[in-house]
């Protein structure tokens, strides 16, 4: 990573910091300080490793010659490249053909980035161009033809398998898997909805309403945003909405396609612990809230 080789589809992108860093590894994971005098007299010597010696861990004081706020710049730099890292996690697992060569280029840049552990600390330019590189290579992966009209034939259907996800929360605090989801009650509601009809927006209202009540019947609830917007914009409609149930961020519309939803700006599921679908709502009923609530009490006597 820190050379910039290795990867496909880049070319050779050594970080910048290699010319500035003629010892390498040494600079940041044996890097030493130097001893007050009288501590160096009792010691021995004059310098003492800040780390321990040879080790995983780093120091940032090389980062501090150079450069100012180092933590915040780190810290931006990581999320940027964990962002990214999840978004081709999200493609490589819903891809169709898991033996082609681009999702070998795919696999094995996000391999090289992931198992550096360091979230591209090494280079985060080299990393970034990886992820993006792979992220190219999306529609390939899954097959799609934004061209092409949508089939209703392959929609989703009782009983099949709910396709899994890792999306983060739209505030972008936490990553959550379908797993995780889905496992903690005995049903859960997930409803996929955008912005562009502002009849969903009063949806919504009424599945807060529901949302609110959801504990009380033991079940989970969640939704997905798929809009193509600029995050701060949806949040600030959430706010204005009043809604306080989770919401998940699904910018590349990876999961949305997954669960064939693309095509409605209103679609739920309700999903058992089991990850089985056990009722489809592709199409948005005046009063889905209702409908909800009437499937999951007639699902949950079915259970009992």
């Amino acid at each position: 990573m820190f050379a910039g080789k290795g990867g496909e589809g880049v070319k050779k992108m050594p970080s910048p910091h290699i010319e500035k860093m003629p010892k390498r590894c040494v600079e940041c994971h044996m890097a030493e300080f130097d001893l007050p005098a009288a501590t160096a007299a009792q010691v021995g010597k004059e310098k003492i490793s800040e780390t321990g010696g040879h080790t995983f861990k780093a120091s940032i004081s090389t980062c501090i010659k150079c450069h100012e706020d180092v933590e915040k710049l780190i810290s931006d730099e990581k999320a940027e490249v964990e962002k990214l890292l999840i978004e081709v996690e999200n493609i490589l697992e819903a891809a169709n053909d898991k033996n082609s060569e681009s999702y070998e280029e795919a696999e094995l840049n996000y391999n090289l980035v992931k198992r550096d552990r360091g979230y591209g600390f090494h280079n985060f330019r080299y990393a970034k161009a990886l992820l993006k590189y792979s992220l190219s290579l999306r529609e390939e992966l899954l097959k799609l033809d934004a061209t092409a009209p949508y089939d209703a034939d392959e929609e989703l259907k009782v009983s099949q398998r709910a396709p899994s996800f890792i999306l983060k929360t739209l505030d972008g605090s936490k990553v959550v898997r379908s797993k995780k989801v889905f496992s903690e009650k005995e049903l859960t509601v997930l409803i996929f909805w955008d912005t562009s009809c502002p009849e969903c927006l009063e949806t919504l209202a009424s599945c807060q309403k529901f949302y609110q009540n959801s504990e009380k019947l033991g079940i989970g609830f969640w939704s997905i945003n798929f809009d193509n917007e600029n995050l701060p914009k949806i949040r600030s409609l959430v706010k204005e909405e009043g809604i306080t149930f989770p919401i998940l961020s699904d910018l590349l519309g990876v999961t949305v396609t997954k669960y064939k939803a693309q095509a409605y700006s209103f679609s739920f599921f309700i999903i058992d612990k089991n990850e089985i679908i056990r009722y489809v709502g592709y199409d948005r009923p005046p009063n889905v809230a209702d409908v909800i609530k009437e499937e999951i009490l007639r699902l949950l006597r079915k259970t009992d």
